[in-house]
């Protein structure tokens, strides 16, 4: 198979590529028709749409296209969800740990590690007890909505490289996040069926995303090579 050679928009060559993953780069919009190719590493340059196998390329990355005008927007894998969400939750644990040995009572504290055995033995909480569940939601909320609302990423979908956005692909508005915040909470109810719509759904949208209309896609990864 021909490998390929091409010029960035920064001016600098990247290559030898294989075509396999040319067809990933023009999926992520970091290669298409105005890009300058060359099939040997001293041959002269020329137009991609010149290449009939790199204008399919093109062809079969806008028939995939979840949103139109930004081919490079693809969603994310359920892996790397599940893995991103993991992170936050834990994230969002040590915050509210953090948050009980600054501000809560020591005797409140004591209540705080009995709540869920009581409950799971079904005893109600004592009004202390629902006080500090409360709390963790709304430290729960506050995470998840401040995060997906400013950048579209929590720590943990930045490290894994995802992003939430709405139907045109752009940053998601507070009000959006809120709503999806809440969804995610109610998704986690009856043993997290919520969760497994990602699973069955076209777009892998869990309930949270149907509910806020997003959609989690994959974001930018790290630069293209160089040609040493």
């Amino acid at each position: 198979m021909a490998d390929y050679w091409i010029k960035g928009e920064d001016g600098d060559e990247y290559g030898p590529v294989p075509i396999e993953e040319l067809a990933e780069w023009v999926e992520e919009n970091r290669a298409g028709i105005d890009t300058p190719v060359r099939t040997a590493p001293d041959g002269p340059w020329t137009l991609w749409q010149s290449h009939p196998e790199l204008m399919s390329l093109l062809a079969s990355a806008r028939a995939g296209v979840l949103f139109p005008g930004q081919p490079h927007l693809v969603l994310g894998s359920l892996l790397a969800r599940i893995a991103a969400y993991i992170f936050d939750i834990m994230s969002v644990g040590l915050i509210m740990m953090v948050l009980v040995l600054l501000f809560v009572p020591v005797s409140m504290q004591k209540e705080s590690e009995l709540v869920w055995k009581q409950m799971l033995e079904g005893h109600h909480p004592s009004a202390n007890q629902a006080w500090l569940m409360l709390m963790a939601l709304v430290v729960y909320v506050a995470y998840f909505t401040y995060f997906h609302g400013s950048t579209g990423q929590t720590p943990g979908k930045r490290i894994f490289r995802l992003r939430v956005v709405d139907a045109h692909g752009l940053t998601i508005s507070y009000w959006q996040s809120f709503l999806r915040t809440i969804g995610a909470f109610l998704s986690q109810q009856f043993l997290c069926i919520g969760h497994f719509f990602a699973f069955l759904t076209l777009h892998r949208q869990a309930f949270h995303d149907l509910t806020a209309r997003t959609y989690v896609v994959r974001a930018p990864g790290p630069d293209m090579r160089k040609t040493e």
